[in-house]
């Protein structure tokens, strides 16, 4: 069943939406794909509420995602976000060809880099994991599609972000860490740069059209004094809390941190 406005019913969500949707060309916080195409600005005082209301949309009531995306801040200031899109063949089966295994490399390669590009002394940096519950087929691209979305919690400019994907390019990280998986598009494709730079970001439950949403399946603890990489427990958050804490706009506090020498000369 295509999914439109009606499906909102005449709820709190609804009488949001209505009274918050922009023109297009205007500057906007929110974003509608598929059948629920629009453009929404939600000034930050009204965030926290318009959360609220999405949140029991789509965890209380369980309902369909809506197909929201959050637009970035206007400074560029964002949390890390890492965005890895894997193809397979079509013919294969539909069923996941990477592990935790292989994001906990790919992790490690990401952090040298993270310590090397920042003095994170005496910091610790939370990442988030997040899949959908499983691969599914593209008739569009032609190919099983699969992904890994992974936020972490350091509030820094998009273009350190791209200095440091554009590091783990030359290291060939992704070709290391994912090995033997079997993916078929390059990895310029894999590590999505646009994501990074200026892409829309979905909420936490929002996904594309017909489409499952990813959800967080695990949380790493990085200690930067220690090096040690520790998994921690997902129950730690409330899907409520996930909406605020994996957010693109909301909340967000710049990161004091120093870039350090070796990497500005860089």
């Amino acid at each position: 069943m295509p999914l439109s406005e009606s499906m909102l019913a005449d709820g709190p969500l609804a009488a949001f939406l209505r009274t918050h949707r922009i023109e297009r060309g205007s500057t906007c916080s929110v974003v509608g794909m598929g059948d629920h195409k629009g453009r929404w600005n939600i000034k930050d005082e009204d965030y926290s509420s318009y959360l609220d209301m999405l949140h029991e949309h789509l965890f209380v009531k369980n309902l369909r995602p809506l197909n929201l995306v959050e637009q970035r801040r206007s400074d560029g200031i964002q949390p890390g976000l890492i965005d890895l899109d894997f193809k397979y063949a079509p013919e294969g089966s539909i069923k996941r060809r990477f592990t935790m295994t292989h994001i906990r490399a790919f992790l490690r390669s990401y952090l040298e880099q993270l310590n090397t590009f920042f003095d994170l002394t005496g910091k610790s940096v939370q990442f988030f994991v997040s899949l959908r519950p499983t691969p599914y087929e593209s008739k569009k691209d032609k190919a099983i599609k699969d992904g890994i979305h992974i936020q972490y919690d350091l509030n820094i400019p998009y273009e350190y972000q791209l200095a440091i994907r554009q590091k783990l390019m030359e290291l060939e990280a992704i070709k290391t860490a994912f090995s033997g998986t079997g993916y078929i598009n390059t990895e310029k494709d894999i590590y999505d740069e646009v994501s990074i730079r200026n892409g829309a970001w979905f909420f936490y439950g929002e996904s594309k059209p017909d489409i499952p949403a990813y959800s967080l399946t695990h949380t790493y603890q990085f200690h930067a004094d220690t090096g040690e990489l520790k998994e921690v427990s997902t129950d730690l958050y409330t899907t409520r809390d996930l909406m605020d804490k994996l957010s693109v706009r909301h909340k967000i506090v710049p990161s004091l941190v120093t870039v350090q020498k070796d990497a500005v000369d860089e």
